[in-house]
């Protein structure tokens, strides 16, 4: 999964407006804590090492974890997925897990369960059916992105 062992490094998709949660999604409280929070706790466990993909803001400074921006302004989701391919791949690394910064209550075998998906993409399923942002991808796909 990783050439530095079996865990993958991971980046919270946190680079769009947060129009659908009223603004600065990774900042909404839940339980006294803001999204990133939840999703940082979540994940930190479980990959190599952790990313945020949103534009420089101080806020994030607390976190202490690599800022990762989009290189293609205003173009939602994928923008930031690549981004997260990218930085993986300058990482030395073959593949990363990317979630959503609202989505507070990942599993904490998220990455046991994604990791024997064959391809070059293993996405979250959801009763609602797939969480596309949810996913561990190859960075090989960067070209095709």
């Amino acid at each position: 999964m990783s050439s530095r062992g079996d865990r993958p490094c991971a980046v919270i998709l946190s680079g769009g407006a947060g129009r659908r949660i009223g603004g600065r999604n990774a900042f909404v409280q839940l339980g006294g804590s803001p999204l990133v929070a939840h999703v940082i706790e979540r994940l930190s466990p479980q990959v190599a090492r952790l990313a945020i993909n949103a534009a420089p803001d101080p806020a994030f400074a607390l976190y202490d974890l690599p800022l990762v921006p989009d290189a293609v302004p205003d173009r939602g989701p994928l923008a930031g997925i690549l981004a997260a391919m990218d930085w993986a791949h300058a990482e030395g690394e073959e593949r990363v897990l990317t979630a959503a910064v609202d989505t507070p209550f990942l599993p904490r075998d998220l990455v046991a369960q994604l990791a024997g998906a064959e391809g070059p993409a293993a996405y979250a399923l959801t009763s609602d059916g797939p969480h596309a942002t949810t996913a561990i991808w190859s960075v090989d796909l960067r070209d095709d992105l």
